[in-house]
């Protein structure tokens, strides 16, 4: 499970998700996920659970925007998203 929520907060790291002005779609977040994760409903449903465990602690927010849910990193937290994924930050 952590491993899941370092690779979605890297990814939203590296795509400079930070706000609410700079958002991305949900479902785009199992994109680049291992296959292990994607390919089984058992790995969706840790995926979604690590999305939601993500969102209650803060860490991501959502919103509505253009008919879907979208994401982005909490800037007010972002010390401790850069401390979480750490060394991973050029991966």
């Amino acid at each position: 499970m952590e491993e899941i929520k370092r690779k979605i907060l890297i990814k939203l790291n590296k795509m400079h998700k930070w706000g609410d002005t700079h958002t991305t779609d949900i479902r785009h977040l199992s994109k680049g996920m291992p296959i292990s994760v994607t390919a089984s409903k058992q790995g969706q449903k840790a995926l979604d659970k690590a999305i939601k465990e993500l969102n209650n602690g803060g860490w991501i927010l959502t919103k509505k925007s253009v008919g879907s849910l979208h994401v982005y990193l909490n800037p007010r937290y972002s010390k401790e998203i850069l401390d979480f994924i750490g060394d991973q930050l050029d991966i």
